[in-house]
């Protein structure tokens, strides 16, 4: 999405979250402890026995996902971009890297919840690109929980704004993908890929 994101605007520059860091897995250690205390012992072990599945599955959408945007002219890679580096989503190392861009507007690609010390500072604000219809389904992999559910009115892309909130921002564009269920999720989340981009690009 970067690309074609650079391709219509050339001034395009990345921030880009290295989760790789220690720094990031001591913020995720502190959000399972802050998990912890709101859900109690039981929920977070769940938590933490289901994590390696839904790992695999997010794996093997991605795998399938990114078949299917080659089969599709997706270039392989990204064009060459000014790419800034940081450890954090909401720490002072994004915050500088945001501020010395001067944004106009900011569009998050899977970057986690945003704080309004980030989403406040381009001047028109941030876009997220939605994997699911808002406003039915919220949240993270809502074409999972869609099929989970037999909920097929959830299944979409919805272009928003980001607020303090998860996903209730105002919605500025959005379409329904019809399915019967009887395809790989991998598959719907390159075609949300895919219509979010035409979304925000205005196509």
């Amino acid at each position: 999405m970067a690309g074609a994101i650079a391709d219509e605007f050339p001034l395009t520059a990345v921030v880009l979250i290295e989760n790789d860091s220690l720094r990031f897995a001591l913020g995720r250690a502190r959000n399972l402890l802050r998990r912890w205390r709101r859900r109690g012992t039981l929920r977070t072990l769940a938590d933490l026995r289901d994590r390696p599945l839904r790992q695999a599955c997010a794996t093997e959408m991605e795998r399938v996902a990114e078949q299917r945007l080659r089969a599709e002219g997706a270039p392989p890679r990204p064009p060459a971009l000014d790419i800034r580096r940081c450890r954090t989503v909401n720490g002072g190392d994004a915050e500088r890297a945001l501020r010395s861009l001067d944004p106009d507007v900011v569009v998050q690609i899977g970057a986690g919840i945003l704080k309004a010390n980030i989403f406040g500072i381009p001047r028109y604000g941030v876009l997220n690109v939605h994997h699911g219809y808002l406003p039915h389904i919220r949240g993270a992999d809502s074409i999972l929980w869609a099929i989970y559910y037999g909920m097929r009115e959830w299944v979409g892309v919805s272009v928003h704004v980001v607020d303090e909130g998860l996903d209730t921002g105002p919605v500025l564009s959005r379409r329904h993908i019809e399915t019967e269920f009887g395809v790989h999720p991998g598959e719907l989340y390159a075609e949300a890929t895919a219509i979010g981009r035409d979304l925000l690009l205005g196509e």
